[in-house]
């Protein structure tokens, strides 16, 4: 827990008002990038993958349920840092993240993402369809990879930062898709 304490505390520097973006990149990313690459189980609090699965059991979560744990950790104007923790058969649905970038690290289980990116208002083509496992990282960007659908295969452990996060009532709502 000292390892997400530091990224607490940095993540005001790193998401500053000062840091320069511009379509999308930002001069900061490569630090922010070094550090969500890094977490791993025990710095979200977890021992093991069966701390998880016990967890999802105690609160009455089963196997092939759709609902999810939701944990927002930080949050201010710039940024966001949330955690989702997944039984396996669930699925976050098809959603976009206008106008924001996201890293997103699996920290356990698997999950089969699929992504598409948007080319010209909403034209979207598929842009992955794999499976992704444990300690990999996914990222996307305004226009990259935006749109995206995550099932999972087997209980899954997923840390995001937003940037900047959504706002409902201004220009960033997320939006569901069939």
């Amino acid at each position: 827990m000292v390892f997400m304490r530091s990224l607490f505390e940095s993540s005001s520097s790193l998401f500053s008002l000062r840091t320069v973006c511009k379509k999308g990149v930002c001069s900061n990313l490569p630090e922010i990038r070094r550090i969500v690459a890094s977490l791993s189980l025990q710095d979200v609090g977890f021992t093991n993958t069966e701390h998880i699965t016990s967890l999802l059991s105690q609160n009455g979560f089963e196997k092939g349920g759709d609902e999810i744990l939701y944990a927002p950790l930080d949050l201010d104007a710039r940024y966001s840092i949330v955690m989702f923790i997944l039984p396996a058969g669930s699925e976050l649905p098809l959603h976009d993240h206008p106008k924001m970038r996201v890293l997103s690290r699996f920290i356990s289980g698997s999950a089969q993402f699929t992504s598409y990116s948007r080319l010209q208002g909403n034209i979207v083509t598929l842009t992955r369809n794999e499976l992704v496992c444990s300690e990999s990282t996914v990222e996307c960007d305004e226009d990259v990879e935006n749109i995206h659908r995550i099932v999972c295969t087997e209980d899954c452990t997923m840390f995001d930062i937003l940037s900047p996060p959504y706002d409902v009532h201004g220009d960033r709502p997320c939006t569901y898709y069939r």
